[in-house]
């Protein structure tokens, strides 16, 4: 836990948060999926695994790997 009483997992889903708000989400869910992935190398080192919902307009008209990439 950092000083300011938040954990790392909800450090990392403010960062996550403020990267995508170039997005302008409507609506925006960040699920940490990091139970579903122990043994990872990236659960090891702490970087955790999440799943995203993201409604904004910025996807309107892109196609799926166009939407996936942005």
């Amino acid at each position: 836990m950092s000083a300011t009483g938040a954990t790392p997992t909800s450090d990392r889903i403010e960062r996550i948060r403020r990267a995508l708000a170039a997005l302008v989400p409507q609506e925006l869910e960040i699920i940490d999926d990091g139970a579903r992935h122990a043994g990872h190398a990236a659960a090891r080192s702490g970087l955790g695994h999440f799943r995203l919902r993201i409604v904004s307009e910025h996807f309107a008209g892109l196609g799926p790997l166009a939407r996936h990439r942005a």
